[in-house]
Parts: structure tokens; C-alpha cells; sequence
């Protein structure tokens, strides 16, 4: 696949980091072992949209699954396992990959979870009516519904960070602590990797989107997968030899604001910023300068969060602010050639 990064009037450049963008896609493939499918949403779209909560059915369907996997488990030796060794079975039992995940099929058929868009409005129709309505060449980026937890709106697409690169998280930090490095380094190690793999694997080579809400789903994933066994109240205990769920898993817990890509901005990469931008300054920014549109306050940064704004800030770059509805939309922050634009629509 040819990725459009680079600069035009660089031709040379752009083949060279075309081709290096595709050998990344390819390793990424290859290193997962499985297909890496890059989804994306609106939140812009659903911001003023009523949706129900879907906590409840959500919870009730992950602790089922859980219960199982504890089934099982405790059928076949269970006094040999460690509680460490049931976060990644559990996770994998809700999802495998972006092509088999039972969690992520419930979210998006269960007629108990309210969904924006509605299943009557098609995959195009959503496309047509989305920032991502305009073609980037050669990205394809199928997006996902847009649901709601408790206070805070997500994509269904957040499921498969959560579960799937919250599990690879995991395990990667067990395996830093195994080597004796500190809770903290081994957080912070993790969380870089996963910049790493947003950048490269499934955000900014893979469609041009860079999600800050992805990397936030993936820290909370793994927060949930340390709460199973550690702290002073973890779920799963192990009593008269069998492992059992002590107390529920409520996914709302491990769910912020900052999981709202309309709250918690992307920022967008090369040719896909200058498909995004129009769409953002014609469908948002009137609302968003007569105040009727004003995204929610931001959740206090996780440890996540600051690694990331820390990483971006110590390159001397701002990529998220620059793409934010404040800065293209206020003329006192955006650029002269924005504010044209603001005027124009």
C-alpha cells in the first residue's frame, strides 16, 4: 500500500518514506501475526446526538465471558496458574483480533446497546456524512459507531485497544518487571511502545489518523488487567483451589473522557490533514466560535497522557493542539489562512 507522507515538493523524499511507510505496515502484519485493520469515528458527529448507556449490557456481557474463561480454567489444574496468567486469557476470550472479537460483534449488533449511527444508516452513508468524507488517497478507513459508557462517548473501535493492545500492554510490563525493572520504568517503557505503534503500525502510516484516544484505550486496558489481581480489592481470588470472580468488572471505571476523540483531538498526518481540515471548518467551526458547540472538559491526565504530551513537547511539537477546533477556529489562535476559511463558511 502506497502511504501519501511527505512533501511534494520533495518527490524524491516522498518514495523514500512512501516505501519505508509500507515495509513498517509490513512488519507490523507480520509481528502481529494477524491482520492490523486501522478503524477510526466521529465523535464531532455524535456530539449533540442523545445516547443511551450502555454500561449495564456491556458489563453484564464481559463478566459473563469472564466467568467462563474461569470455567474453564478451573477445570484443567488451577492450583498450577498464577492470577497474572488469567488477564490475557480473559482478554483474549472478548478479542482475538479486529477479525474475530466477541466483544466487539455484541457492541456492534446487540440491539441492547444504543448506537450512533443508527444499523438503518450504511457504511458510505456515515462515510458521506463524516470529517473523513473526502478522500486521502490511498487511505481506507472504515469507521465505527459511536456508543456511550456511563458520562463518556467512544468508538466501538476503542474495544479492540481496551482488550487487544491493553493484553499486549500487560504483558509486555509483566516481562519488564520480570527483568527488574521498576513499576514505573516498565509503565513508561510500555506506554512508549505503544506511541510507537500508533505512529507507525496502526495510527499515522497505517491512515494518517494519529488517536490520542487510542493510546488512552490502551492504557486503561491495561489498568483494568492489573486491577483483576493486584491492590487491596482485586476481581479474581482464588479460594479452596478454584479461581472465582469476587467482585464484577464495571467497565465505566476504566473509561474517561479522554477516550472521546472530539474532546481528546487526533492530530492528522500529511495528505489526510488537508482532506480533514475543510470538513472540520465547514461543519464546526461556526458552532464551535458562537459557543453552541464547546467540547467537554478534558479528564485529568493519566500517566499515559503525560508520556505522550511529555514525547511530542520534547521534539519541540504540538501536533495535537494544532489540530485541535480551538486553534482552527479561533481566529486569535489559528492561522490568517484558517481564519479565510472560518469566513468563508
Amino acid at each position: 500500500m502506497w502511504l501519501m507522507v511527505g512533501s511534494l515538493s520533495n518527490p524524491r523524499r516522498l518514495v523514500v518514506r512512501r516505501c519505508g511507510a509500507c515495509l513498517v505496515a509490513f512488519l507490523g502484519v507480520t509481528w502481529a501475526g494477524s491482520p492490523l485493520c486501522a478503524f477510526e469515528t466521529d465523535q464531532y458527529l455524535a456530539a449533540d446526538v442523545e445516547l443511551a448507556d450502555s454500561a449495564g449490557a456491556i458489563n453484564d456481557f464481559i463478566n459473563s465471558n469472564v466467568e467462563l474463561v474461569l470455567d474453564r480454567v478451573n477445570g484443567r489444574n488451577p492450583e498450577e496458574l498464577e492470577c497474572e496468567d488469567l488477564p490475557p486469557r480473559i482478554y483474549r476470550r472478548l478479542f482475538q483480533n479486529m477479525l474475530s472479537s466477541r466483544l466487539r460483534r455484541f457492541v456492534k449488533t446487540s440491539g441492547e446497546i444504543d448506537r450512533f449511527p443508527s444499523d438503518d444508516v450504511g457504511g458510505f452513508g456515515y462515510t458521506r456524512r463524516s470529517i473523513y468524507r473526502r478522500p486521502a488517497f490511498p487511505f481506507i478507513v472504515p469507521l465505527s459507531r459511536t456508543i456511550q459508557v456511563g458520562e463518556v462517548r467512544f468508538g466501538i473501535d476503542k474495544f479492540g485497544h481496551v482488550f487487544g493492545f491493553g493484553r499486549r500492554y500487560y504483558t509486555r510490563y509483566r516481562k519488564h518487571l520480570q527483568r527488574g525493572l521498576s513499576e514505573e520504568e516498565a509503565l513508561r517503557r510500555v506506554v512508549g511502545w505503544g506511541l510507537m505503534m500508533e505512529r507507525y503500525f496502526v495510527g499515522g502510516y497505517a491512515d494518517g489518523v494519529f488517536s490520542y484516544a487510542d493510546l488512552e484505550a490502551n492504557f486503561q486496558g491495561l489498568r483494568l488487567a492489573r486491577g483483576l489481581c493486584e491492590g487491596p480489592r482485586p476481581h479474581l481470588e482464588q479460594s479452596d483451589g478454584l479461581w472465582r470472580l469476587t467482585r464484577v468488572i464495571e467497565l465505566q471505571n476504566y473509561v474517561n473522557h479522554d477516550f472521546d476523540e472530539s474532546i481528546n483531538n487526533n492530530h492528522y498526518v500529511g495528505h489526510r490533514w488537508t482532506q480533514v481540515r475543510p470538513m472540520l471548518v465547514k461543519s464546526y467551526c461556526s458552532s464551535f466560535v458562537s459557543g453552541e458547540m464547546r467540547p467537554a472538559k478534558r479528564t485529568d491526565p493519566s500517566l499515559s497522557a503525560r508520556i505522550v504530551a511529555a514525547h511530542f513537547s520534547s521534539k519541540g511539537r504540538e501536533p495535537q493542539q494544532r489540530h485541535s477546533l480551538t486553534a482552527l477556529c479561533d481566529p486569535n489562535r489559528g492561522s490568517k489562512r484558517e481564519s479565510v476559511e472560518i469566513a468563508a463558511h
